[in-house]
């Protein structure tokens, strides 16, 4: 058992995780509000696409940020590499308030989306730092503040824009970076002196980069053009040889830039699996009942609420998850990442089987998905964690790196899934009631492979403490 930290080392815990939590607000901040502002940007930028591509740019940009820059931050310094991405989300938020052009806001967001590495550099400084008895709380720290942020963002983005214009919210986003960064210069220590870790491969390791940039945008302009276009098709198969090759090449060196052999580590590979299992089931929630809230009743199916009412269907629940997710990293360190994610696993396929049987009213489906929001924060939760007490500590940042990327391709490759299930011949400008029992009875398997999964992972939690900070 890990020893109870004393007054001051819970003191350091609190200086540092604050400004840390700020980090987390940004990232996440970053990339919901803006998705309030769409309707605006399309109309300002002259096409839907245009708009599209600040997501999609963000999103890009945090997945590859979050492996790559978690690497370099192992090796050249946590604080250093977080306080780097937060000056470049300052500056691409600066851009976005001087400016009305697509190119330049989509390097604006190109350079936001880098915050997108400051949960993996979070982590990997509270596994550096932290007592071994706070690294879970600090881990579910930092998701709740994920889950909450990201059940506010759409709604405080929303109000700017009814108040403002769409770049006061490039506005805000740029003086919440200068607070966060302020706070991790002043509040986080300094990284202590590195030893000569030397990385081998550079090039081979950067096939990562645009392999996984590949794949992400084919998977997505799938969901545009279809996937009878060849184009999605190459797209996708010439980035899967790159990776194919990035993998074989990594597995070749003592030192790659992202090490292949960690992520087959079978802790942090399972950890992985019930991960993706979620992001292709349960993490495609907002879309089913973005859907399924504004489908009218008559259509034999849905709700019939507003585009507002139906994203408040989450907001709330996502809010009041998010208060809850610290408590379960302590849950995670008294009964063991198996009991959670199991369980877990299970209240997610019983939410997704309850709304395959009944659906008809606001409130049963707001009691599922409350049910499911609860499964869903327990594997959220303890993925990080497991994969934090897996590896080695030097190596923290580029692992929890990577499920960021994991977790982006499979959500990306769920959210085809269920775009396809909902795209059923013959049926109409909605869908029908058997094709929304399909889609949910779908959330419903993948649940429980999550649960199937968490059997496999330990029953019991154990993090060594860090070589010590100066």
């Amino acid at each position: 058992m890990n020893e109870s930290p004393c007054p001051a080392e819970n003191a350091r815990f609190v200086a540092m995780i604050v400004p840390l939590m700020m980090t987390e607000v940004v990232a996440t901040l970053g990339l919901v509000m803006l998705f309030a502002a769409l309707r605006q940007l399309a109309v300002d930028l002259g096409s839907a696409a245009a708009a599209g591509w600040l997501v999609t740019a963000f999103i890009l940009s945090s997945a590859v940020g979050g492996a790559l820059l978690g690497r370099v931050g192992d090796v050249v310094g946590r604080r250093r590499v977080l306080l780097a991405v937060l000056a470049a989300a300052v500056i691409g938020s600066l851009i976005g308030c001087f400016t009305r052009s697509a190119g330049p806001l989509i390097l604006a967001r190109t350079l936001q989306g880098l915050a997108g590495a400051s949960m993996p550099l979070c982590i990997g400084l509270v596994r550096e730092r932290a007592p071994p008895a706070l690294v879970p709380r600090g881990i579910g720290l930092i998701s709740a503040t994920a889950s909450i942020s990201a059940g506010l963002g759409l709604l405080v983005g929303g109000v700017i824009v009814d108040l403002f214009d769409w770049q006061a919210v490039f506005t805000v986003l740029a003086i919440l970076s200068v607070l966060a960064l302020l706070g991790v210069w002043r509040l986080v220590a300094a990284d202590p002196p590195r030893g000569s870790t030397r990385i081998e491969d550079v090039v081979g390791g950067l096939l990562f980069a645009p392999g996984i940039v590949g794949l992400l945008l084919g998977i997505e302009e799938i969901g545009h053009s279809g996937m009878a276009d060849p184009r999605n098709w190459l797209w996708i198969v010439v980035s899967l040889a790159l990776l194919a090759i990035w993998v074989w090449r990594e597995l070749t060196v003592a030192q790659p830039l992202i090490s292949v052999r960690l992520l087959l580590v079978p802790q942090i590979a399972l950890a992985n699996l019930a991960l993706v299992f979620a992001a292709l089931g349960a993490f495609q929630s907002g879309q089913m009942m973005a859907q399924f809230g504004q489908q009218p009743p008559s259509s034999g199916a849905g709700l019939g609420l507003s585009a507002t009412g139906a994203a408040m269907l989450l907001t709330p629940i996502n809010i009041a998850a998010g208060f809850i997710y610290a408590r379960f990293a302590g849950l995670v360190a008294r009964h063991g990442p198996r009991t959670m994610a199991l369980l877990g696993g299970l209240l997610m396929a019983a939410s997704f089987t309850g709304l395959v049987l009944v659906h008809g009213s606001v409130v049963v489906v707001e009691v599922w998905l409350a049910i499911q929001m609860v499964g869903l924060g327990m594997v959220f939760v303890t993925v990080p964690v497991v994969v934090v007490s897996a590896c080695p500590p030097e190596r923290v940042s580029e692992a929890t790196g990577m499920i960021v990327v994991i977790r982006s391709t499979a959500m990306a490759i769920g959210a085809q899934v269920v775009a396809t299930l909902l795209s059923t011949p013959g049926a109409g400008t909605h869908a029908s009631e058997g094709t929304w029992r399909i889609v949910f009875a779908w959330g419903a398997i993948t649940a429980l492979a999550v649960a199937i999964v968490a059997l496999r992972l330990p029953s019991r939690l154990q993090i060594e403490k860090a070589p010590d900070v100066p």
